[in-house]
């Protein structure tokens, strides 16, 4: 919640979550296919910005979260 509310560009109450409980390692595997196949969630590929040591170097580029939600300043 912290990351969302220190975002400009979002509300809270524009997020939502899903999530599936699994206790085998193959059914997880495969659940996590089924879902990213199935609701194509726009951060699963660039993620919620970079927690890539180094940030800021050449060639380490701004993940999408972080371009369509900057940080609000002060």
């Amino acid at each position: 919640m912290k990351k969302i509310l220190g975002r400009r560009n979002i509300k809270i109450n524009e997020m939502s979550c899903r999530y599936l409980i699994i206790s085998s390692d193959w059914f997880v595997r495969a659940g996590e296919h089924a879902l990213i196949e199935s609701y194509e969630p726009a951060w699963n590929l660039s993620g919620f910005g970079s927690h890539v040591p180094g940030r800021g170097r050449p060639g380490i580029r701004r993940s999408r979260w972080d371009t369509d939600f900057p940080l609000k300043k002060g």
